[in-house]
């Protein structure tokens, strides 16, 4: 124990030295921020041609957010739903050209792997209008 100690202090010293010895520019260091709630990288990629669909809203969705028709969120298909750790994410959203931000809010149980249900303002935003009832289109994670 008092090697592993004296190994510490030893090393801390030789760093201590050595980072003091270095031009201040040469002791400047950034520190990489890491996303540790969902640490897939696969996860963060774009998905293409997602299924996008649209539903009513108004009220609580799974998450627990108040939402209105008229929000830019989406419910998120159950295999990527992971018991809500994406809740209040944000995602960018694209379907012909248009493109937006909309945050996860609810689960779509029915929506295919990558599909998104999409709110009556974003479907009608991206879309142009509601009785087209099925998109696709591609999104990623913020």
């Amino acid at each position: 124990m008092r090697l592993i100690a004296l190994a510490s202090s030893v090393l801390a010293s030789v760093s201590l030295l050595t980072t003091a010895a270095l031009p201040m520019e040469a002791r400047e260091f950034k520190l990489d921020v890491i996303d540790t709630r969902n640490p897939d990288v696969s996860e963060r990629s774009t998905k293409d041609d997602s299924r996008f669909t649209w539903f009513e809203e108004g009220g609580y969705g799974a998450c627990g957010y108040m939402n209105s028709n008229s929000d830019f969120v989406v419910a998120i298909n159950e295999d990527q739903w992971d018991n809500g750790a994406h809740c209040g994410e944000f995602i960018t959203i694209s379907y012909d050209g248009r493109s937006t931000t909309a945050e996860i809010v609810d689960l779509c149980p029915g929506c295919p792997d990558d599909g998104l249900d999409l709110t009556e303002g974003l479907f009608t935003y991206l879309a142009g209008d509601l009785s087209i009832g099925v998109i696709y289109g591609t999104w990623s994670y913020q």
